[in-house]
């Protein structure tokens, strides 16, 4: 999993929960600033975009929407996950700092130690969020899905020898129709080494993007072909 199973905050690590432990005496002491920093802590770790962060749910249609989602994920991760660790560790060091206050009672100091060790685990599971799960979405979408090509020129030593109207890429084998061999006869090709050019295109994409592979003629004959890298 890219998340954590629980992304729930902690309760036990709220301001309100810390307030209740406290007793009169308790609340009339200096502040220790502890409840500020779980108000805080508890802020950012909600603003986490979790949906944004669990590649299984989103079911990417095709490798470049994949992409696009793994691209939001690392953002979400390096803002808004990296913003909420920092709060967390804050709101752990101010826990930890209470438990050791002079003159709280013990029902704090208690209470505080409790907030800390659960805000360790908070951490840990901020910790886990990885993105190998779009990474490999990204690389299963690749290994099914066909690209179309257009505007396929085919060149040998950088002189163009043909076009082809169009051609399906399966990332091993590319295969065009409406071949057009400027030079010589398709039966001639069978065999050479080639570069391929084109653009692409398939469900999620936006602008074209260009395609250049060097292969090699596998057959060849009327108006099709079929190349392999």
């Amino acid at each position: 999993m890219t998340i954590p199973a629980d992304h729930n905050y902690p309760t036990t690590a709220t301001d309100a929960a810390w307030q209740k432990k406290k007793s009169v005496a308790d609340k009339a002491m200096s502040k220790t600033g502890l409840g500020a920093d779980l108000k805080d802590a508890e802020k950012k770790w909600n603003a986490i975009p979790w949906h944004e962060l669990d590649a299984a749910g989103l079911h990417a249609a095709s490798s470049v929407q994949a992409k696009g989602q793994l691209a939001t994920a690392k953002t979400a991760i390096a803002t808004q996950v990296q913003a909420a660790k920092t709060a967390v560790t804050k709101a752990k060091g101010g826990a930890l700092a209470a438990a050791g206050t002079k003159g709280l009672s013990g029902a704090a100091k208690t209470a505080a130690t409790a907030i800390a060790n659960d805000l360790t685990a908070a951490l840990t599971r901020l910790q886990s969020i990885k993105t190998t799960d779009f990474e490999a979405e990204i690389v299963r979408l690749e290994k099914t899905e066909i690209v179309q090509l257009t505007k396929i020129t085919i060149q040998i030593a950088n002189k163009q020898v043909g076009t082809a109207s169009s051609g399906d890429w399966d990332r091993h084998e590319l295969k065009a129709t409406g071949v057009v061999w400027s030079v010589g006869k398709a039966a001639d090709y069978t065999g050479k080494a080639v570069k391929v050019f084109g653009e692409t295109s398939h469900p999620g994409e936006g602008q074209p993007a260009k395609f250049q592979n060097d292969m090699k003629v596998e057959a060849a004959a009327g108006s099709t072909a079929t190349f392999k890298p």
